[in-house]
């Protein structure tokens, strides 16, 4: 039966069929982080751009941006022509909001590896 590892504060479980038949060689890619407050609880941020270092050569990640108030942005790459970098805008230049939850997926099979995701914002000042 499969096995549930715990391993740097993710827990994985695979599963699996013992079949004499050929399956697939890769595994898509689904991930959804918890909301976070990007490290100044309470204040209002104003997303503006992202910045994605990776590598990959063919298909497309998407990443998804969503407000714990249901305000969703999302990026579609084409790694056919953005192989090992990506920048872009937040549609209309912004995306509101006090916590935020990003969900990355990749189903296309291809090889593929996300380096780092940099998000730049501004924070509104408390009075």
């Amino acid at each position: 039966s499969p096995t549930v590892d715990y391993g740097y504060g993710y827990t994985i479980k695979l599963t699996y069929d013992l079949l004499a038949a050929d399956m697939e060689t890769s595994i898509g890619l689904e991930w959804e982080s918890g909301y976070t407050d990007l490290g100044y609880p309470l204040y209002q941020k104003t997303l503006r751009m992202i910045y994605v270092w990776h590598e990959g050569t063919s298909g497309d990640l998407v990443l998804k941006f969503t407000t714990f108030e249901g305000i969703s942005d999302t990026f579609t790459i084409d790694l056919t022509t953005n192989t090992s970098y990506y920048k872009e805008y937040f549609t209309g230049g912004a995306l509101l909001g006090r916590l935020f939850k990003l969900n990355i997926s990749n189903s296309d099979m291809y090889a593929l590896k996300i380096k780092k995701i940099v998000v730049m914002f501004d924070i509104e000042p408390l009075f």
